[in-house]
C-alpha cells in the first residue's frame, strides 16, 4: 500500500472509508491508522471532510443520485429493447400465437424507435397475456395406451 494508491482510492470513493477499505482489501481501522500516519493523505482526507460537511455537498450528491437513476433507466430501456428485438426476430415455427407475439414486439420496437423511448412499461406483460390467450391448448384426449411388460392395454377417456 503506498500513498498514491490510497489517495487515488479515497478520491474515487469520495472519502468513504468503508468503500475505500473494501477496495484496498483492508479493515477500515487499518486505513484510518494509515491515513493518520501519512501527512499528505491526512491533509486530503481533512479537505474531503470539510467539503462533505458543506450543505451544498448534499444537494450535489442528490443531483448525482438522480443522474445515476436516469443513466440506469436508459440502460434498462436498452435491455428491454434487446429483449423485444429478440422476441420480434425469433422463429415461431409456424405457431400462430408466437407469430402474434412477434408482431406485437415488432410494433413496439417501431414505436420505441419513433418516440426514442420504450412506450408502455407493461409491454412484456401485454406480450405474455397475448401469448397465453393464443397459445395452443390440449382440447381433448381421445385414447391412452399403456404397455406393461409386453402387455398392451388401451384406455379410452371421453370428454
Amino acid at each position: 500500500m503506498n500513498e498514491e494508491i490510497v489517495r487515488s482510492v479515497l478520491l474515487k470513493n469520495k472519502g468513504d472509508l468503508i468503500r475505500s477499505a473494501q477496495t484496498l482489501t483492508i479493515r477500515p481501522s487499518t486505513l484510518v491508522r494509515w491515513i493518520r500516519s501519512v501527512p499528505s493523505v491526512a491533509a486530503i482526507w481533512n479537505e474531503m471532510e470539510v467539503v462533505k460537511a458543506d450543505p451544498a455537498f448534499d444537494s450535489a450528491t442528490a443531483a448525482q443520485f438522480e443522474a445515476e437513476i436516469k443513466a440506469r433507466a436508459t440502460v434498462y430501456r436498452l435491455d428491454g429493447l434487446e429483449v423485444l428485438h429478440e422476441l420480434a426476430t425469433t422463429d415461431h415455427d409456424g405457431v400462430s400465437s408466437m407469430a402474434e407475439v412477434r408482431l406485437k414486439a415488432a410494433i413496439e420496437l417501431r414505436n420505441a424507435s419513433e418516440i426514442g423511448v420504450m412506450t408502455g412499461g407493461n409491454v412484456l406483460a401485454e406480450l405474455n397475456e397475448l401469448y397465453r390467450a393464443n397459445a395452443p391448448r390440449i382440447r381433448s384426449i381421445r385414447a391412452v395406451e399403456i404397455e406393461f411388460d409386453g402387455q398392451q392395454t388401451s384406455l379410452t377417456i371421453t370428454d
